[in-house]
């Protein structure tokens, strides 16, 4: 932190060394954006939810922001802030402000030390796909971070990395989810001469649940230490056409519940093709955990697939779409269910495009379209929405 006020306060005794390029950019948003099923309700359940009987809802967002680009020597500080207001025309009760903070110090030491420094908060609500009924979805996420990165020879570089987060719920229901984390990482990467990288990373993360108590007949715990050992390939096969693979072994411990103690060895494998300046493809297929707090489980296997394009037919038109296809199967007992039970499984299937335009450096315009279908062997959990926006942004 002193190595952070010192840097900043370089850059406001001497404004003028600041360089060229360097950018303060106002900007106004409004945006309309219609769901199909705003709450993902399943087709079956016949049940009003907040004396509705219908499941679309109309969005209108409102949005004041402002980025910052100011560089100082080979520092530069970056900084993203944003307010909005959303308002619903069916559940207004969903009705909320928005807030959104990001500042980021890059900062370089000599020719042998770099790195950044800084934060994210973001107050918003979060997608219901997940989480039925028409409370509890507000959340506030702060992330802290910090990164550096030692040249130790032109070939062998160092890394050290610290990640904060906090998740806050709105709503007293929610609480129990309520969050926080620290992970640190060490890292060391073997680099190649036509950008190609291996690395080898360990990192460690302690996770509590500030609001959950843990009795004699608890079935989720308040804290868990993870440790997590990675190995990452990225292969720059040619100008055009690079491959990422990454494996890691994750192992989490609960505080008090060894029950749902595991281990498992998550996957990844990446394709990056760009056959042109203009365009940009990713394929993606991956295998990987993720913990849950289910009785009938304390983590699930997620594999699928994810493809990515983006193209820029001219200079003010973008074109992006994206799908993913995703499996998601309890793959554990954590002890607490007598008898057989049914492991859930989920099968998630996205697809979003988006067109955006830019007559004036000033001025854009962006159209998108997402749909989204889940089948899942829990009751009434299917769902399919789909999902039109329209946003007009000036900047000033």
């Amino acid at each position: 932190m002193p190595m952070l006020m010192f840097g900043l306060s370089q850059m406001l005794l001497n404004p003028a060394a600041a360089a060229e390029g360097d950018t303060f950019t106002p900007y106004y948003s409004s945006g309309l954006v219609y769901d199909s099923n705003l709450l993902r309700i399943d087709d079956d359940n016949s049940s009003r939810v907040g004396g509705e009987s219908g499941r679309s809802d109309t969005l209108k967002k409102n949005l004041l922001g402002i980025d910052i680009n100011w560089q100082y020597s080979r520092q530069k500080l970056l900084v993203k802030a944003a307010v909005s207001d959303n308002d619903f025309q069916r559940f207004n009760t969903l009705d909320y402000q928005g807030r959104y903070l990001k500042t980021q110090w890059n900062w370089q030491l000599g020719n042998y030390l770099s790195g950044n420094v800084g934060q994210t908060y973001n107050r918003a609500l979060a997608s219901f796909n997940d989480i039925r009924g028409l409370s509890g979805n507000l959340r506030e996420q702060q992330n802290r971070f910090f990164n550096l990165n030692w040249l130790i020879h032109p070939r062998w570089q160092g890394k050290l990395s610290y990640t904060g987060r906090e998740v806050k719920y709105d709503e007293a229901i929610q609480r129990i989810g309520d969050f926080q984390s620290d992970n640190i990482s060490v890292g060391l990467d073997y680099l190649t001469p036509k950008g190609s990288r291996v690395g080898f990373s360990l990192s460690q993360e302690a996770g509590q649940y500030p609001n959950r108590t843990v009795t004699e007949v608890s079935t989720i715990d308040d804290g868990y230490t993870q440790n997590t050992a990675s190995v990452v390939v990225d292969w720059q096969y040619s100008v055009k056409t690079s491959f990422q693979m990454q494996t890691a072994y994750v192992s989490r411990d609960y505080d008090n519940l060894p029950e749902r103690d595991y281990g498992a060895f998550d996957k990844r494998l990446s394709m990056t093709y760009k056959p042109t300046v203009k365009t940009r493809l990713k394929l993606s297929v991956f295998d990987e955990t993720y913990p849950r707090d289910d009785l009938q489980a304390s983590v699930s296997e997620n594999f699928g697939q994810s493809l990515k394009l983006s193209w820029l037919p001219t200079a003010k038109l973008t074109l992006a779409a994206n799908y993913r296809r995703e499996s998601r199967e309890d793959i554990d007992d954590p002890g607490f269910v007598s008898g057989p039970v049914a492991q859930r499984q989920d099968d998630n299937d996205s697809f979003a495009f988006s067109l955006n335009y830019e007559p004036h450096p000033q001025l854009d315009f962006t159209a998108g379209y997402k749909r989204l279908e889940r089948e899942s062997s829990l009751p009434l959990g299917d769902f399919d929405a789909d999902i039109f926006s329209l946003t007009a942004t000036i900047k000033m």
